[in-house]
Order: C-alpha cells, then sequence, then structure tokens
C-alpha cells in the first residue's frame, strides 16, 4: 500500500511537472522544438506508466517508468555534452526514483549504469568522436569525480535508508504482532472474568463498557454510554457507586462497595472495585461483580449460625433458656447491678410430684406438665427478665432492678397463676400444677462481697423451705440477710 501511494504521487507529481516544465520552455527556452519532443515523450512514459498502474501491474509500472526516463536523460545526455550536461541531475533523480519505487539495489544498478553513459559519453566527446567543442572546458575531471561521488553517495544513502526503513517496519512488524498478542490475550482474559467493566470520566459519565460472554445481564450499551450511573441506576444503588468513585478519586482505589438492584423481577447483588487508570485524562475504572450467590449463601450461613447459636442456648423441652445460658443472663444482670448499684432478684421454682407424675402416667405427661410451667413463667415475665430451666423439674427467673418487696410480690402472682393451672391426664382427669418458690435479692447497698453464687444458694435454700410445708401447699419465703 505504502508503495502505491508513493508511486501514485511520483508519477501525478511528474507528470505535472513535465506540463508546466514544457510550457516554460515554449515561452521562454531557445530550442522550443526540443522541449516539445522531450515533453511529450516524459508524457507518454508516464501516462503508460499510470495505464499499468491502474491495472495492477504495479512492479512493471514503476520498472518501466524508472527505465524509459532513465533512456530519455541518457538520450539528452549524449546530445548535450556528457558530464558537461544539465541532464546528469535528471539521471541523479532517475537513481533517487529507482530507490523509492524499487529498493536500493535497483537504485545500485542504475547509478552503475549512469556512471559508465556519462563516462563513455563524455571521453567519447574528448576524444573527438563526438562533437562536444562548444563545452569543453578545463573542469572535465572535477565535473566527472563529481558526478560519480554523487552518484556513489546518493546510491549509499539508499542503501542505508532503504535498511533502516526495512528495519523499521521489521521491528514495527513484530511490535504490531506482540502487540496483537497482548491484545489477544487480554480480551481472553477479559472474557474469562465475571467482571463487567466500565471506564468512567472524571466527571462521572461511562465513557466504555465491557460485559463478559454468557453473563445473564443484558445491558445496551447504547442505553448508558456517556450517561451518569445516576441516570440509568436506582438511587440506592447509583449513590453505592457515587461514594465508591470519590474514594477512589480521592485515595486511588477503592474495594468492597456491594450494592442490590432489580433485574429481571429478580435481587441481584454485585460488589464494586474502581481504581484510577493511570493516564492523563484521570479516567476511572471500575469492575462490577454480581455476588448475588455468595451474598445469598452468606445470609443463609448466618441464619444457620445464628439458629445454631439459639438452639445451644434453648432447652429443647421447654423452649426456654438452658441452664447455661440463664447461668450467663444471671452473670450479667448481677454484674450490672453491681456497676451501677441497683437491685436484681432471682425465682428458684421447683415442681412438685414431678417424679410421681412420670411414675404414674409416663413421662410424656410429665414432659407435657414442665412445658405447661414453662408458658406460665413466659407468660407472666417482664420483657427484660430472663427464664430459664436450670434443670429437672427446676427453674430460674432473673428479675433485674427488682428489689425484695417486689420480688415477693411478683412470686406471688406466679403462685396464683401456676394453682390455675393443670395438666391432662391419660385417663382424662386433670392434675393441678404445684410448686415452691424460693426468693433471694441483691439490694443496692449490699457488700461487695456478695456474688452471684451467694444469691443462688439463698434462693436454693428458701425453696426448700418453702417444700418442707407440705407437699400440697405452696409458699414463698426469703432467707434473711
Amino acid at each position: 500500500m505504502r508503495r502505491v501511494r508513493l508511486l501514485n504521487v511520483i508519477l501525478w507529481m511528474a507528470l505535472v511537472l513535465t506540463i508546466f516544465s514544457g510550457i516554460f520552455d515554449l515561452a521562454f527556452g531557445t530550442n522550443p522544438w526540443r522541449t516539445l519532443w522531450f515533453s511529450l515523450v516524459l508524457l507518454l512514459i508516464e501516462g503508460i506508466a499510470l495505464l499499468l498502474m491502474w491495472q495492477g501491474y504495479l512492479d512493471w509500472a514503476a520498472l518501466f517508468f524508472v527505465g524509459m526516463v532513465w533512456v530519455v536523460y541518457s538520450g539528452l545526455i549524449l546530445i548535450t555534452g556528457g558530464i558537461y550536461s544539465p541532464d546528469v541531475y535528471g539521471q541523479m533523480l532517475v537513481v533517487l526514483g529507482a530507490g523509492l519505487l524499487l529498493g536500493w539495489q535497483a537504485a545500485g544498478v542504475f547509478a552503475v549504469a549512469s556512471i559508465f553513459w556519462v563516462v563513455a559519453v563524455s571521453y567519447a566527446g574528448l576524444w573527438g568522436f563526438l562533437d562536444f567543442s562548444s563545452v569543453l572546458d578545463n573542469t572535465f575531471g572535477s565535473r566527472l569525480v563529481s558526478y560519480i561521488t554523487q552518484l556513489v553517495a546518493v546510491s549509499v544513502l539508499l542503501g542505508l535508508a532503504d535498511q533502516s526503513i526495512k528495519n523499521a517496519l521489521k521491528q514495527a512488524s513484530e511490535n504490531a504482532q506482540k502487540s496483537n498478542s497482548i491484545q489477544a490475550q487480554l480480551e481472553a482474559t477479559l472474557d474469562a472474568l465475571p467482571d463487567m467493566m466500565f471506564e468512567v470520566g472524571p466527571r462521572g459519565r461511562i465513557l466504555d463498557y465491557r460485559a463478559p460472554k454468557n453473563s445473564g445481564i443484558n445491558l445496551a450499551p447504547e442505553s448508558f454510554l456517556y450517561k451518569r450511573f445516576s441516570e440509568v441506576l436506582p438511587e440506592d444503588a447509583s449513590a453505592v457507586i457515587a461514594d465508591a468513585l470519590n474514594e477512589a478519586s480521592a485515595s486511588g482505589r477503592s474495594r468492597g462497595a456491594t450494592y442490590s438492584m432489580d433485574v429481571n423481577g429478580e435481587t441481584r447483588w454485585f460488589e464494586l472495585s474502581v481504581s484510577v487508570k493511570g493516564t492523563a485524562d484521570g479516567n476511572l475504572i471500575a469492575l462490577v461483580r454480581e455476588v448475588t450467590h455468595r451474598i445469598e449463601s452468606e445470609r443463609r450461613l448466618k441464619g444457620d449460625l445464628k439458629e445454631t447459636a439459639a438452639l445451644a442456648r434453648t432447652d429443647d423441652l421447654t423452649g426456654l433458656l438452658n441452664r447455661r445460658a440463664i447461668l450467663e443472663m444471671a452473670e450479667a444482670e448481677f454484674d450490672r447491678a453491681q456497676r451501677q448499684k441497683k437491685s436484681v432478684s432471682l425465682l428458684l421454682i421447683d415442681m412438685f410430684r414431678l417424679k410421681e407424675i412420670n411414675d404414674t402416667h409416663g413421662h410424656l405427661t410429665g414432659d407435657a406438665a414442665l412445658k405447661l410451667l414453662a408458658q406460665v413463667l413466659r407468660e407472666n415475665r417482664r420483657r427484660y427478665d430472663w427464664v430459664g430451666r436450670w434443670g429437672g423439674d427446676e427453674f430460674v427467673v432473673v428479675l433485674p432492678g427488682v428489689g425484695d418487696e417486689k420480688a415477693l410480690q411478683m412470686a406471688e402472682r406466679l403462685l396464683e397463676q401456676v394453682q390455675d393451672t393443670y395438666v391432662s391426664l391419660p385417663d382424662g382427669g386433670q392434675e393441678r400444677l404445684r410448686v415452691s418458690v424460693g426468693v433471694s435479692c441483691f439490694e443496692e447497698d449490699e457488700h461487695e462481697n456478695v456474688t452471684l453464687e451467694t444469691l443462688l444458694t439463698q434462693a436454693d435454700k428458701a425453696m426448700y423451705q418453702a417444700k418442707e410445708t407440705g407437699p400440697n401447699t405452696a409458699g414463698v419465703y426469703q432467707v434473711k440477710k
């Protein structure tokens, strides 16, 4: 393609120069007929060369043009005085043209031919075989040496230039191949990545976009190219993206921002990473990866962990806190009461005749009785009280902020509720639930040496004092401190 353009330019330039120089010589020259014939011959050569080029014979067109012009100038040199002829410079131009169109080897051939021709013609005139008497002078030797030197120099320079051009073209070709290889690798890498890529300008407009193949997200580039995210995405999503872009502009990058969008009727989650492109234009590269599966898996895992943690703290039968969990809550409330100098009370509750119910009516009936008692305790607690199963037929209620008098009142109300509760028996009868309750209290002015273990021991003693009143009665007792 480069040679076609070069040959086209040279031929048209030669055509125009031939026409204008011919007109000028006809108007002001001393030998108009010679100028006319010379111009017509050159026009014919240039026209034939153009026709050959248009027919696709590029090499033949170049060779014909250079060769015929060289013949014309050689004829002029023969007529006008050999080395003394001004047309030797035209022959130099032919050598230059040969180098440009056919290569430096062709230029060397034409240069050698030109030297032999000029030398032969010049010495023919010098020895009298040709009549050059009108132009001969004492500069013959210097002219000949200068001409040969100039032709050799032109040939050498053409060779060096041609070799440099070939090296440059070879290097450019290798660089292009490497670039194409890198581009292909980059394309393959980007296709393999599950990320959407956006190039964002300094003013927040989307300048370029690339999506992985088979991503399942069909986004028409024309719908958001050269727009801001706020113009094409929901407000919540665009706000997250805007914050990430601002962070990347300020610090160089932003990672881990997530947002959700409704896509085809489904909630899809995306994670955004942004970094500065590193070019002078200040553009940002934003990578968006769909993480719906990961987010849903994390939520399910959190739910499972939460459920597992809850199960680990829950009594399987009653659904109340188990012994470990109620002890943790009791310790926390006791520590808070000590720090804030407030009261906290414990109720230790024991169910009467659970073993007899199990032995007489079966363990299912005994389990039903425990569930009923747990339900009564749950329904009669305050929202910030803690209720748990201490073990077997015993239960604990932690009452934050409650002193001894109020604790006694709450225990009595609880007894009233329990006495009105009956468990159904397998034979169709009913058994009234009966309990004994022990109360202990840590008052706000209590000594610091009092511990939770002290309160539990006091509540246990109070409960056994209540049980000693008889199996068919219920009472509340407090250990005096």
